[in-house]
């Protein structure tokens, strides 16, 4: 006999339950309790191995985990999972009517799901370890105020590792100023971006790895990055598939 079955089968007082089912049955859920007991952070830990799929269907198991889940500091959000592979890797422009149709609509869902995650994480107000977006914008005016939003909302909760892959048809998002903020970054990927000129300086104080993939940016802001972040290691520079590395050594201090 399955536990599940006997769970959820309203006629399950017709089975005929020996001691040998009935001590399957309590050791088994005495092992979800005491999975269930364990402390947030080692939960955590263990649903940093799921992915995004699979960390969020843990929310059913219980109140408990759908606040462990809703607490988990690793925010992915990719639109794959919500428009499909088949309408993800096509740009905009190769879409029939019909299939930009669609994908509208499945990337609004998608929007309302991102904003809906983050202000219920931040209401929280834990630290964020990881920030991923991989999206397409299909309206890059019209969207960015939302994603500037995103990114203040990410840079206020003390993101450490920011993942930022946005694909346009022309027109490049550029990040807001609000970004060089982020003092407590240790890892920044940037593709398909605009990182304009910052009047400002720099406050990546931890950041140790960038890599940038068609950025738009100048070589005064490629300096600005190397002379403003004292702990940068390693710098990936790729710009219409032509690939730069630079390899820093750790400052002593």
């Amino acid at each position: 006999m399955n536990l599940y079955t006997l769970l959820w089968n309203p006629n399950f007082d017709e089975y005929d339950l020996n001691v040998i089912d009935l001590k399957i049955m309590g050791d088994r859920i005495g092992a979800m309790d005491r999975f269930s007991e364990l402390p947030d952070y080692i939960i955590h830990h263990i649903m940093s191995y799921l992915s995004t799929e699979e960390a969020a269907q843990t929310c059913v198991l219980s109140k408990r985990w759908n606040h462990l889940r809703a607490s988990f500091p690793i925010l992915d959000f990719d639109q794959i999972y919500f428009v499909g592979k088949a309408l993800a890797t096509k740009k905009p422009d190769f879409l029939s009517i019909r299939e930009k149709r669609r994908f509208c609509k499945l990337i609004n869902q998608f929007i309302q799901f991102v904003d809906a995650s983050l202000l219920r994480f931040c209401e929280l107000k834990v630290s964020m370890q990881k920030f991923r977006l991989s999206m397409t914008l299909v309206d890059v005016e019209g969207d960015s105020s939302l994603l500037d939003n995103w990114i203040e909302l990410a840079v206020a909760n003390e993101v450490k590792e920011f993942d930022f892959n946005v694909q346009t048809d022309d027109m490049l998002y550029s990040l807001p100023e609000t970004i060089f903020s982020a003092k407590f970054l240790t890892t920044l990927k940037l593709s398909g971006c605009n990182l304009e000129q910052s009047s400002n300086t720099i406050r990546f104080h931890s950041l140790k790895k960038l890599a940038l993939d068609n950025v738009g940016m100048d070589e005064q802001m490629v300096q600005k990055f190397i002379s403003e972040c004292p702990l940068l290691e390693d710098f990936l520079y790729s710009q219409l598939g032509i690939l730069n590395v630079f390899v820093f050594l750790m400052h002593p201090n």
